[in-house]
């Protein structure tokens, strides 16, 4: 799925939500999202960096 693809699908769903409930989206709304999608990156990359630390020490312990 390119990132396009998912950006259509998120709006076609803020969109969605916003027809249902006769109410515009509130900017607070939109910006939860992305602080969310934000904090969500930055720990698994986080996760990632230590992942590897964990394998580069279990493997010097090795060798």
């Amino acid at each position: 799925m390119s990132l396009k693809d998912l950006a259509h699908q998120l709006a076609d769903l803020a969109w969605s939500l916003e027809q249902q409930s006769q109410h515009p989206m509130d900017a607070a709304i939109l910006g939860y999202v992305q602080d969310t999608v934000t904090v969500e990156v930055e720990y698994r990359r986080r996760m990632r960096d230590l992942e590897r630390r964990l394998n580069d020490i279990l493997e010097s312990q090795v060798a």
